[in-house]
């Protein structure tokens, strides 16, 4: 396949997750992949080939708003990593890469043992996996 249009899913798959941060590199990749009538893995871009058009369409285009937002976001990440130390929190995503400009905050919990499953956070009325 050509490199020029695995550039292009790249691109596109950036593009739409600019605009709809909601949707992960993957689901973007899938949604233009689709479009463009290529299914085959080997065909499409990986996540880092993603990221990186990613966060240099956001240098481009968002420059103006994004780094005040992930810097909010890293903030606001801080402060629950901080809440749920018990858990051993890791962050993850693009909060973490530096390609979020709004959204969601992945964290992933650790447990020593298995009856944390159904643990509320302190503070909160929601289970762990609804933070």
């Amino acid at each position: 396949m050509s490199p020029d249009i695995r550039q292009r899913i790249a691109l596109e798959a950036a593009r739409i997750i600019a605009g709809q941060n909601y949707l992960s590199i993957a689901e973007a990749r899938r949604k233009v992949a689709k479009r463009l009538g290529r299914t085959k893995r080997q065909q499409l871009p990986d996540n880092q080939e993603i990221e990186d058009v990613l966060l240099e369409y956001q240098q481009l285009f968002q420059s103006q708003h994004q780094p005040a937002e992930l810097k909010q976001l890293r903030e606001l990440a801080s402060t629950a990593m901080r809440s749920l130390k018990a858990f051993h929190p890791l962050l993850t995503g693009a909060v973490l890469t530096g390609s979020a400009d709004a959204g969601i905050i992945r964290r992933h919990l650790f447990s020593e043992t298995t009856d944390r499953g159904d643990t509320v956070v302190p503070g909160t009325k929601n289970p762990l996996g609804r933070v």
